[in-house]
């Protein structure tokens, strides 16, 4: 992913093929991760610090990865549950997200919504190879074998600028993709999904 002089978290080696450039919404994180409120959050923030050897936070990890990470099409899938369809454009495929089934109503989500979302990859592990929910596609780089996806419109009050991203930077063939690997990832893993609350995302 693109870099910045303060960032902390994110491979300073690897670059975005397309930088999201969102910020986080503290608000919005809060209300998608009601854990990291008050002394529940402080604790695990601490976690991360001493995990990480230097002080850091969950909300600067979630801001470094909308900032830095890569943006592409995500679909929304189902209401009840929520599940979205996240595409990973290193792997040439997409991750089922599941969410709580209010927050389709609180964004006053349809089926076949186009959201945006954002990537951060893992390196590909020799031995064990992508994770057991990944379909690679024929364009995946190889370098990676796993990828955390958030979604920008759950973290993000930039909507006018992840709007300009649905509208003019995510070419229509890339959103028909991810139709096709939806029909795809249902004939081989039904409703599999995995948790789509950014930790754990980021953390599990």
């Amino acid at each position: 992913m693109e870099t910045a002089n303060k960032m902390k978290t994110l491979d300073k080696d690897s670059m975005a093929s397309l930088r999201a450039d969102v910020t986080l919404s503290p608000e919005k994180l809060v209300a998608l991760e009601p854990g990291l409120a008050g002394w529940r959050g402080k604790l695990f923030d601490a976690r991360l610090s001493l995990g990480s050897l230097q002080r850091i936070s969950a909300q600067e990890i979630f801001a470094e990865h909308l900032s830095h990470g890569d943006a592409g099409p995500a679909l929304v899938v189902s209401l009840a549950p929520l599940r979205v369809a996240a595409y990973a454009n290193e792997l040439d495929a997409i991750i089922m997200l599941d969410f709580p089934p209010a927050l389709a109503a609180d964004l006053s989500l349809s089926v076949g919504d186009r959201l945006i979302a954002v990537c951060t990859y893992a390196p590909m592990d020799r031995e064990t190879g992508y994770a057991r929910d990944i379909i690679p596609g024929a364009q995946a780089s190889g370098h990676f074998g796993d990828a955390a996806p958030l979604i920008a419109d759950f973290l993000s009050e930039q909507s006018e600028k992840l709007d300009v991203y649905r509208r003019f930077h995510i070419p229509e063939p890339e959103w028909d993709r991810v139709r096709e690997m939806i029909a795809q990832y249902h004939e081989y893993f039904g409703e599999r999904a995995r948790n789509g609350s950014p930790v754990s995302v980021c953390f599990q």
